[in-house]
């Protein structure tokens, strides 16, 4: 689950770009994609997981992972609920 290059994206420039929209300068719509991927996998297998846990499971930006996971939730994959302190992921209710 966990990338090995400390929060680098995991691929060459070159590779990403191609399967973006072409525009100047960086995008971050597929790092977001791959990191949605990567919170998806952990909260399919995990079930209900702490929105802190994930941040410190993966090495991705903590800033970054928290708009993935918002950006699951809009997309109505993954719902958020509150525990106390806590925001836990869980797989949205079909």
């Amino acid at each position: 689950m966990k990338n090995n290059n400390n929060g680098v994206l995991p691929m060459e420039k070159t590779d990403w770009m191609r399967t973006g929209v072409k525009q100047e300068g960086a995008s971050l719509m597929t790092p977001l994609g791959l990191i949605e991927g990567d919170v998806l996998n952990l909260v399919e297998s995990k079930g209900r997981v702490a929105l802190k846990d994930i941040v410190q499971e993966l090495t991705w930006p903590e800033a970054m992972v928290m708009m993935s996971a918002g950006a699951l939730i809009r997309e109505g994959l993954v719902q958020a609920k509150r525990h106390h302190r806590f925001i836990y992921l869980e797989e949205a209710k079909k």
